[in-house]
């Protein structure tokens, strides 16, 4: 494992290794080219924290895919302001689409759910969601 992470005044011990993140990513992007073969998704990415995640994921997919991304605000600072602001392009065409959330961290899930619905009203085919880390 990695040694400590210093920022600033704090400390920190990795849990997850380097390796064992690109290990998991690589057998993520296994799953979704079966799962999207012959397909064309669209993958939303919510900016700015699954912005590495997804070039990592896209770097180690075989399947080509549309690429899109999304602003969404649930924090103030580092405290949950309990509303969702979702900022994406209007002109974003999704009707009939399979879609792939990609997100960095699921923390309640409440924005995930919150873009689950919003996509299904816009017609989307499927929803998926990439993430990272579960919290």
């Amino acid at each position: 494992m990695e040694k400590q992470i210093n920022l600033g005044n704090h400390a920190f011990e990795p849990l997850i290794s380097h390796q064992e993140i690109v290990e998991r990513i690589g057998e993520l992007a296994e799953v979704m080219d079966r799962d999207f073969e012959g397909g064309r998704p669209l993958f939303l990415v919510v900016l700015k924290g699954a912005f590495m995640f997804a070039s990592h994921l896209l770097q180690a997919m075989k399947t080509d895919v549309d690429l899109e991304f999304i602003r969404v605000k649930s924090y103030t600072g580092t405290t949950r302001s309990g509303l969702i602001n979702c900022s994406m392009d209007q002109k974003l065409e999704v009707k009939n689409r399979d879609v792939v959330i990609v997100e960095d961290i699921v923390d309640t899930g409440h924005t995930v759910h919150y873009l689950e619905n919003e996509l299904k009203t816009l017609g989307v085919k499927t929803v998926k969601v990439a993430t990272l880390f579960f919290k």
